[in-house]
């Protein structure tokens, strides 16, 4: 059971750290603080380099000699 907590606390900090970024993000473009031009560019910048370099990033995992040895199957 304890395991499931951690497990559920954890979800929920990275979920709550997502909303206070979309919280920020809404109040910026509320206060003008970033004009729409801003706004396409940091859309371009996380279509076109973030997201794909998350991607890759993801896909990066730890060679073992376990794993190696089955990668013949």
């Amino acid at each position: 059971m304890n395991g499931a907590i951690m497990d559920f606390l954890i979800v929920a900090d990275q979920i709550f750290i997502l909303v206070l970024l979309i919280a920020a993000g809404y109040v910026a473009v509320s206060a003008k603080i970033v004009d729409p031009r801003a706004t396409r560019g940091l859309s371009g910048l996380l279509i076109n380099i973030t997201i794909p370099a998350l991607i890759v990033a993801s896909m990066q995992v730890p060679f073992t000699p376990e794993r190696l040895a089955g990668a013949e199957t």
